[in-house]
């Protein structure tokens, strides 16, 4: 229900909310490329509204979600829900073309990355952020900003070494306690779920670890692979939030249109493995299926540093 109402709130923001310009987000080329942005953006929003309209969505937001904020439910339809997202990803992918393929005022190549050329590509960014958030319609679109979220990041970060102020770490600082008392959780619990070689770590790779994964059809066949212990430690606590939402499924099948559609565990094993491999590939699966373990035992969770001190898995992974 909180899901719910944000999403709702959200798009009662987005239509009639007075929008407030960031000055960490201007630029001083940001005029020499005012005409461009303006262009790019009434592309942009002439084909998102046509896909809202003929796939019946209220809001960008709604599109993006694949939500229905009026009925306050999941779109039902999910074929339909998902040619939408399909179209969406298209028109997303050829805006931004557009964006990197445009010459840009300094002469040199368009695939030139020299320090102007990257200085004059954050004053197209900002250029597009400002035409989005001056808009004068009562229905605003403004994703259209964020698809060039990398420059728009960039360009604040020069903006605050300029004006000699660090970057505000409170909302990074609270997402990372979240994480951090996630994970604390999960080992107190003896939930960990993945079956992981620390040794890696002291003999061959500083701040990683091996991750086991089997042969789908010959279980008894398996290989490990390197990971950062990042990594690793954002899996646990990815796949331990979603079996405390009960989404996972042991049955046969999976259901589609229950009140709460589940995902079948061996579909989750596959993406969860596609993601470690980074080969995501849609139309094809892979062999391997990251392996768990009902519970890794607390104790086991240990890892020598460098200097030959042991210590606990958390504090290792957090100072890092």
């Amino acid at each position: 229900m909180h899901t719910k109402t944000t999403i709702g709130l959200i798009q009662t923001s987005h239509i009639s909310a007075h929008l407030e310009i960031d000055p960490l987000f201007s630029h001083p080329l940001t005029h020499k490329y005012r005409d461009e942005a303006e262009h790019l953006f009434k592309l942009y929003r002439e084909q998102i509204s046509d896909i809202m309209y003929v796939y019946h969505f209220h809001s960008e937001v709604d599109l993006i979600c694949k939500f229905d904020s009026q009925q306050q439910t999941m779109s039902k339809q999910f074929d339909i829900a998902d040619s939408a997202q399909l179209e969406l990803g298209q028109l997303i992918a050829r805006i931004r073309s557009l964006f990197n393929d445009s010459p840009l005022k300094t002469c040199h190549s368009i695939r030139c990355s020299c320090e102007q050329c990257d200085d004059h590509r954050m004053g197209r960014a900002s250029a597009c952020y400002m035409v989005t958030y001056e808009q004068q319609s009562a229905k605003k679109i403004l994703s259209f900003a964020w698809l060039f979220s990398s420059w728009l990041v960039k360009l604040r970060r020069v903006n605050l070494e300029k004006e000699n102020i660090r970057p505000i770490p409170s909302n990074y600082f609270l997402v990372g306690q979240a994480f951090l008392h996630s994970f604390l959780l999960l080992i107190e619990n003896q939930s960990l779920r993945y079956i992981v070689d620390f040794d890696y770590s002291i003999k061959q790779q500083k701040h990683s670890c091996l991750l086991r994964l089997n042969f789908d059809l010959r279980p008894k066949k398996f290989i490990y692979l390197p990971v950062h212990l990042m990594e690793w430690a954002m899996l646990e606590i990815t796949v331990g939030w979603l079996d405390r939402q009960e989404i996972f499924s042991v049955g046969k099948y999976a259901s589609k249109t229950a009140k709460r559609p589940t995902i079948h565990v061996r579909t989750w094993k596959h993406m969860a493995t596609q993601f470690i491999l980074e080969k995501y590939k849609p139309q094809s699966c892979s062999r391997l299926l990251l392996l768990q373990n009902r519970f890794l035992n607390k104790q086991t969770v240990t890892v020598t540093s460098d200097k030959g001190t042991t210590g606990s898995i958390c504090g290792f992974l957090f100072s890092i």
